[in-house]
């Protein structure tokens, strides 16, 4: 049974939020989870502008996070039928306080009933943090 569109939009924002959090904590239960709603065919650019599969992001995600902290903020879902866009800010903190802002943008489809993370645009935007501070 097909969810509202208020439903799928607050479950992508939830997903959103909790993508941070399982690429922070990195334990099986977040891997396990990452593993699930990323597609097969997902491609993802780092703010390094590299791009990477699937197994590539999994792979890095074997050791430690870089960050101390890292949290997701100014979610915005965009909702159309069984694909939809989200836009947020990711904000990292390094161990030694310094912290950097990215631009997160993703592209879900709604596959058997269930949303799939299938491109992911990721781009440091530490230097506009006039802009960032804005929309807090």
């Amino acid at each position: 049974m097909r969810s509202s569109k208020g439903d799928d939009t607050s479950l992508l924002r939830s997903l959103n939020v909790d993508i941070a959090n399982w690429e922070q904590e990195r334990d099986a239960e977040a891997i396990g989870k990452l593993d699930e709603i990323l597609s097969p065919q997902i491609l993802f650019r780092r703010a390094d502008k590299t791009v990477v599969g699937k197994k590539e992001f999994m792979d890095a995600l074997s050791g430690p996070s870089p960050f101390a902290t890292r949290v997701s903020r100014n979610v915005v879902v965009e909702l159309r039928a069984d694909r939809a866009v989200s836009i947020l800010v990711v904000t990292t903190t390094k161990e030694d306080g310094r912290a950097s802002h990215y631009r997160n943008i993703r592209w879900f489809a709604r596959r058997d009933d269930r949303w799939l993370l299938e491109y992911w645009f990721n781009d440091d935007i530490t230097d506009l943090a006039d802009v960032v501070a804005a929309y807090e």
